[in-house]
């Protein structure tokens, strides 16, 4: 921060080396001090450091927020100060001995004092029913006094009041808007087996991929990229396969198959060249 330093500043105004700002006095053909940049930019870095400091986003419509940035920064501190000692409780000092009565409590009710909680349990007589529904005397209810169904269905409640009601099944009329002796095929229910590229077949239902065969797959002892005619809508969750060549008969050989994503996977293989076929199922 810095004082105003034109050439046209109040020199000392508010002490030695303490500049300030004058109106001007066209008489004494005194000059109204001029502004510049360095010095707006310093007032305005000074505000807006405070405020940033506090994580706030400076907001041209908002012009309060230098106050809520003061306002953070005070209850931070004092949010980080030391716990002050306990003077005095209830306006008491020294070695306080407080009753029930110096915090507003009851020091007991009906003669029953709390116990280790404050809690005190009170014993209150019951009152004698007068009437039930209405009715007085030796009150016999009915089901419907009480705003419940005598039966359903010719059922009987049994003692805790449930009933159990037997609903005949209805019989199927038809299925998937077919009648009589209804014959399903995969594609009624909306199971299909789609040629999806070159030895690739899909089991899809309502066109989603489910299961997918792949053949003809050619390694030579190298790395292949196999991507699917139609990926998965969201991942592979399984691959299985065979090999069919040269090679592959000993413990040093092998061959992997990793899965890069819903649509393509990669296969490995070291002392076994041919072709390899697999099914995929995923989701």
């Amino acid at each position: 921060m810095h004082r105003i330093d034109t050439s046209t500043a109040q020199k000392d105004k508010f002490g030695a080396g303490k500049n300030g700002f004058t109106d001007g006095n066209p008489q004494t053909g005194t000059q109204s001090t001029a502004l510049n940049a360095s010095f707006f930019d310093t007032v305005q870095e000074e505000v807006c450091a405070v405020i940033e400091d506090e994580g706030i986003t400076l907001d041209s419509e908002n012009n309060g927020q230098l106050l809520e940035a003061i306002k953070s920064k005070i209850t931070t501190a004092i949010a980080g100060l030391p716990g002050a000692p306990v003077t005095s409780v209830n306006g008491k000092t020294g070695a306080v001995q407080l009753k029930a009565t110096d915090v507003g409590a009851v020091a007991s009710v009906n003669g029953a004092k709390p116990d280790a909680n404050g809690n005190v349990t009170v014993s209150i007589p019951g009152a004698p029913v007068t009437s039930v529904n209405g009715k007085t005397g030796a009150v016999q209810l009915k089901a419907t006094d009480v705003g419940a169904v005598a039966s359903v269905n010719g059922a009987k409640p049994d003692a805790n009041g449930n009933v159990t009601v037997s609903i005949p099944a209805a019989p199927v009329t038809s299925v998937n808007g077919k009648t009589g002796a209804v014959q399903l095929k995969a594609q009624d229910v909306g199971v299909t087996m789609d040629n999806i590229g070159t030895n690739q077949y899909a089991l899809s239902t309502n066109g989603i991929a489910r299961v997918i065969g792949i053949g003809g797959i050619a390694s030579n002892n190298n790395e292949v990229t196999v991507t699917l005619g139609r990926a998965f809508p969201s991942k592979i969750v399984a691959i299985s396969g065979s090999f069919s060549g040269n090679g592959g008969q000993d413990s040093d050989s092998w061959w992997t198959a990793t899965v890069i994503n819903s649509g393509s996977f990669t296969l490995r293989s070291r002392n076994a060249s041919g072709t390899w076929s697999f099914v995929l199922t995923g989701n």
